[in-house]
């Protein structure tokens, strides 16, 4: 394979030392990001006349360019290195998906009566976190058994800790008798809170209670069988056989947590992550067993894709891995092949704020969590490799194949246009974005039109382009040495593109994070006017169009639409985007209506918030028709009584 002679330059270069480099190809886009105890022997191992496989040739050949950062560690690298993955999204890298976190139970044991409350994420913030919880167990069955045990407070209660401090100090109890307006909620009353706010137990006794909690959560005491089971018996005696099943439901769910608790792990510690990664071709599957407070919690498997290396993809996985799991990374982290731990001890024990270790365990229940990572890393691959391809064959490739059919060099970024209005009114826009044929939400903009009056799409998209457009090119862009330069004082006009210069103007397009391809949601008319915002510019940015009722595509190369096959990848990647762009417009516009014609709403006696969110949502967000209802109509809608629908059958009597 034959290289620049650019990048045969830059190679000679190359520092000797730690640092992160990146690939980059013709248009300028990162396709691949990699770390380096020594940068000038990785990054020329890429480039010699060595043997490679077949996933890193494909990816050389997409190779124009290259960058290197030097850091001062290969600690720092690999840090640097999962930063820029999660910021660039390079497409021949491990991507770990953004997906929901499992919840945890967390407890502050800073405040006076800690509560017991839910979330995703674990922080470094001094409370105590219980979890993750998954896999046949529901965090708030958890919480259910807590409450039922202990009598702990938890986020429900509607008592806040500034009213627990009038009758509860931290060395004193005041028993003040609940009057009609410090009486405690409904879970003192069936013995599922101790009630501090009403001076019901003391500070002490109650972190009593919160340490017996912390003790079971721990896996150090069973105390809660014993108590549910005596409830449900005397449940069962009363004759209150709902509230016996649901302490039968909550003895089954204490059989699955002690199920699951490693007696093996005695003298061996509490807390572990069993990891391992399997790779076949591109495609990568990682698995990590969770062991906490001596109970295995579950499995976590995670599928992507790459051109590394066994020992690259497992560095890769543990780097994006632990950044995005906050305070919840074990002391030890068991691996399943030896190798140099060192940066990677020192860059989780800077991520933890304690010393974590990584080992390779030879015997006993960690080799066994280790294999059990092993298996469930290989069947994840197996599994994974079909449902991948199909969704390649969706996202990348149906991009791919797209960019060939508009004779497109790079196509990255692609972004689509829609506006919503009800005649003319309340006009909006929206703008998405997809990258790599894949949804990028946190590029998508919300425009509401300020020019246009009436009905007029094509001047409310020439408004919306050129906002979009504008501030990015105007006055800035001119041509040195047959190379696109920003220039902020520069006034001369832009210059035009043409074939001769097209690699030239995407790798600007990428540099100003401007799209590679512009969908407009409509026909010929709408591609026309929406184009020539682009030629007010000057700028050479593809552009089409995508009609909805014969879903043509429209092109300026021709007077004669593309149509594509209905199960064609490439026509379901283009409405997949047309639609998207047409739900975030529709989901602004309702969203203004909707606060426009809540304010209205307040003005009716005895309509507050819930019922005023009721009545847009059954009516469509729409004033007329609340208007337009009668009295009955009113009263069969769930959750509007009689006394308010007449409310409102006389507040817009008077409005008329």
């Amino acid at each position: 394979m034959e290289f620049s002679q650019k990048i045969k330059d830059k190679l000679k270069d190359l520092p000797g030392k730690s640092g992160v480099y990146l690939f980059k190809n013709e248009a300028g886009h990162i396709i691949y990001i990699g770390k380096a105890n020594i940068l000038k022997n990785r990054v020329r191992s890429y480039f010699n006349a060595t043997a490679k496989e077949n996933k890193v040739l494909a990816m050389l050949e997409s190779v124009f360019d290259f960058e290197y950062f030097i850091t001062l560690s290969e600690k720092d690298a690999l840090s640097l290195e999962a930063n820029l993955i999660k910021k660039h999204k390079p497409r021949y890298n491990i991507l770990l998906k953004d997906d929901k976190h499992a919840p945890y139970i967390r407890i502050d044991l800073k405040e006076k009566f800690p509560v017991l409350t839910i979330v995703r994420k674990v922080k470094n913030d001094g409370a105590k976190y219980f979890g993750p919880y998954f896999f046949g167990v529901r965090v708030g069955d958890i919480l259910d058994i807590l409450k039922s045990s202990y009598q702990i407070r938890t986020l429900s209660c509607s008592r806040k800790n500034s009213k627990v401090k009038n009758y509860v100090t931290s060395d004193k109890w005041l028993s003040i008798p609940p009057s009609p307006k410090q009486r405690a909620c409904l879970n003192y009353d069936i013995g599922l809170c101790l009630a501090p706010c009403i001076g019901a137990v003391n500070e002490a006794d109650y972190k009593k209670r919160i340490g017996e909690a912390i003790a079971f959560l721990s896996g150090k005491d069973n105390k809660p069988q014993e108590i549910i089971l005596k409830k449900m018996e005397a449940a069962v005696e009363n004759e209150e056989f709902e509230r016996a099943i649901k302490y039968r439901e909550q003895l089954k769910m204490l059989k699955t947590l002690s199920d699951r608790i490693l007696t093996e792990l005695e003298n061996e510690g509490k807390d572990f992550d069993a990891i391992f990664v399997a790779l076949e071709g591109l495609y990568v599957s990682s698995s990590v067993v969770i062991v906490r407070g001596g109970k295995l919690m579950g499995v976590k498997n995670f599928n992507s894709k790459g051109v590394l290396s066994p020992l690259d993809a497992l560095g890769q996985f543990i780097g994006q891995y632990y950044s995005g799991v906050g305070g919840d990374i074990p002391s030890k982290i068991l691996l399943s092949e030896q190798f140099d731990f060192t940066a990677l001890q020192e860059y989780l024990t800077s991520l933890a704020g304690k010393k974590i270790e990584l080992s390779v365990p030879q015997k006993g229940i960690k080799k066994k969590l280790v294999a059990m990572a092993q298996e469930n890393a290989k069947d994840a691959l197996v599994k994974g490799i079909e449902i991948s391809e199909r969704d390649m064959q969706m996202h990348e490739g149906a991009n791919d194949r797209l960019a060939e059919l508009l004779g497109i060099k790079s196509l990255r970024r692609i972004e689509c246009y829609d506006i919503s209005h009800i005649s003319g009114t309340d006009k909006v826009a929206s703008g998405v974005c997809f990258i790599n044929g894949r949804m990028a939400k946190s590029e998508y903009r919300r425009y509401r039109i300020k020019t246009v009056q009436g009905i007029d799409d094509f001047a409310s998209l020439a408004e919306v382009l050129s906002r979009r457009l504008a501030p990015t090119v105007n006055g800035e862009l001119r041509i040195e040495n047959g190379e696109f330069m920003l220039d902020k004082d520069s006034n001369e006009n832009l210059p035009q593109p043409n074939k001769d210069n097209n690699s030239q103007f995407s790798i600007l397009n990428s540099q100003l994070n401007m799209p590679d391809l512009i969908v407009i949601d409509g026909g010929k008319g709408q591609l026309n006017a929406s184009s020539q915002i682009l030629n007010s510019y000057n700028l050479r940015i593809p552009i089409i169009s995508l009609a909805k009722r014969e879903e043509e595509i429209f092109t300026l190369n021709s007077s004669d639409p593309i149509i594509l096959p209905k199960d064609s990848f490439i026509l379901k990647l283009l409405q997949r985007i047309r639609d998207e762009a047409h739900r975030f417009a529709v989901s602004y516009h309702r969203t203004l209506r909707s606060k426009q014609n809540s304010s209205l709403l307040e003005k009716i006696k005895g309509v507050g918030t819930k019922k005023r969110t009721i009545l847009l949502k059954t009516f469509d967000y729409s004033i007329e028709k609340i208007k337009l209802a009668t009295l009955t109509d009113l009263e069969k809608t769930e959750g509007i009584d009689k006394k308010t629908a007449q409310a409102v059958i006389d507040f817009f009597a008077t409005q008329n």
